[in-house]
């Protein structure tokens, strides 16, 4: 049995890189994106400060039980206006800073309707 091929991305092609934005390369973004970008995606970090500097200059260094993952060069920025358009973005933030991302962010404009509708669900299964 043959596996079909996705239909999630019009121009997507079997094979084809899926881009991907890493909204806060901490412990578990710089962990899930230094695994999608060793598989081949096209991945864009988007960090601050020190961290920010550090990926710039040296790329992402991911420490993991099985070995060590190196991005490098790795596509890194302050500036979620920077990113080009993506088809997953990867929220490595804290609960609370969600709900400010979804208010200021360019990234979002293609997700919105996937958005409200995950929001609903997580409302409905709270109540």
């Amino acid at each position: 049995m043959a596996c079909e091929k996705p239909e999630y991305r019009s121009d997507l092609h079997w094979g084809a890189k899926m881009r991907v934005a890493i909204y806060g390369t901490g412990g578990a973004g710089g962990y899930f994106g230094a695994h999608l970008a060793r598989t081949g995606e096209d991945v864009t970090f988007v960090a601050r400060g020190q961290h920010l500097k550090a990926i710039q200059a040296h790329g992402l260094c991911v420490e993991t039980a099985a070995g060590e993952i190196v991005v490098q060069p790795a596509q890194a920025t302050d500036d979620p206006m920077h990113v080009s358009p993506v088809d997953v973005i990867f929220l490595g933030v804290k609960a609370w800073q969600v709900e400010r991302l979804r208010k200021t962010c360019s990234l979002w404009s293609g997700l919105k309707r996937s958005w409200s509708r995950s929001r609903m669900e997580l409302k409905r299964r709270r109540s």
